[in-house]
């Protein structure tokens, strides 16, 4: 049954064979046993399974087919749940998987901590909405200038977090220049320019993912202290 038509006939066919043949083959060469009842019912009853086995088949195809939007289904809404509503970017679940595989691998990356600067009074200012279209403008902006073994994580609020795989830390901070620079470079609308914090660091020997982000965490503490809109290495 789980097996495509294809592949699933020749085999259907060879199941079949095995058991009948012997069955066949005696009766042929016995004809007296072919006439009697208990012959022709024996006859009958391997001549009908091949017919039911062909009778599974538009069934076999069907249950795989169902089978198959429910597998496909099921990765929608895996992926769902770990994608942010607003900005479509991994949420803290799928990127704390994310950040769990990376850790496991046990492979060189750096991550970076971005902040929006002074989005409290972005929203107290032009509302919620407003602050929604900001974020949505911002993940997009961050996602553009990504590379393929870069991820975007909205990590909390207008916190976002970049894993980026096999990269050591001085190249992920020209990683997160650009970023700022992707950031900067046009207005916000409706609100005009935008500027963010950054904190930068790379995995280290006995690094646990807690002491992974504490460390992008005081950095980006500290650019936040040296007056905002730069990214800092710890």
């Amino acid at each position: 049954v789980m097996l495509p038509p294809r592949p699933a006939f020749p085999i259907m066919i060879a199941a079949w064979a095995l058991n009948a043949l012997p069955i066949v083959g005696y009766l042929l060469t016995h004809k007296e046993e072919l006439w009697l009842p208990r012959g022709q019912e024996m006859f009958m009853s391997y001549g009908l399974a091949i017919l039911l086995l062909l009778v599974l088949l538009p069934f076999q195809r069907r249950a795989r087919l169902q089978i198959q939007r429910l597998q496909n289904d099921n990765y929608h809404m895996h992926n769902l749940a770990e994608r942010d509503a607003l900005t479509r970017q991994y949420n803290r679940r799928g990127g704390q998987r994310l950040l769990d595989d990376f850790m496991r691998s046990g492979n060189a990356g750096s991550i970076i901590m971005l902040d929006i600067d002074h989005f409290k009074l972005i929203n107290d200012t032009h509302g919620h909405l407003i602050g929604d279209k900001v974020l949505q403008q911002f993940s997009e902006r961050v996602s553009s200038a990504l590379r393929s073994d870069g991820h975007l994580i909205r990590w909390g609020g207008e916190e976002f977090l970049v894993l980026i795989r096999g990269i050591a830390e001085l190249d992920a901070l020209v990683v997160a220049e650009r970023l700022r620079d992707a950031i900067n470079r046009e207005w916000f609308s409706p609100i005009g320019q935008l500027t963010a914090s950054g904190g930068v660091t790379s995995r280290r020997e006995n690094d646990t993912l807690e002491s992974l982000i504490a460390r992008a965490d005081k950095a980006l503490y500290q650019a936040k202290l040296n007056g905002r809109d730069q990214v800092i290495g710890d």
